[in-house]
């Protein structure tokens, strides 16, 4: 009887070993796909010129009152900016993001 016990662990821990050995292998193929992908990344054409880009964030009270009145003043006003920014003479194309949080 305690011959069968041994073998029977002996077989888990075989299985156990064969099981880390695959995993490892799956996750160092996962590794090596993760870093090609993110190695193409890298050369993808972003359609603009990163170190020639600015982004600059307004911030305004988020408990302004949020009246038709209120809201139509705001949006003029980030109109303004915008109309303002564009119009410096290096900016070639200016845009507005509102992100809501």
């Amino acid at each position: 009887m305690q011959a069968g016990l041994g073998r029977k662990h002996e077989r888990v821990r075989n299985a156990l070993v064969v099981s880390e050995v695959a995993l490892a292998c799956v996750l160092l193929v996962s590794a090596g796909l993760l870093l090609r992908s993110f190695l193409k990344v890298l050369d993808v054409d972003l359609g603009f010129q990163p170190d020639r880009a600015a982004a600059i964030k307004v911030d305004y009270d988020d408990r302004a009152p949020s009246d038709d009145a209120s809201v139509a003043k705001r949006s003029a006003l980030f109109q303004q900016i915008l109309a303002r920014v564009s119009a410096l003479p290096s900016v070639e194309a200016a845009g507005m993001a509102i992100i809501f949080r």
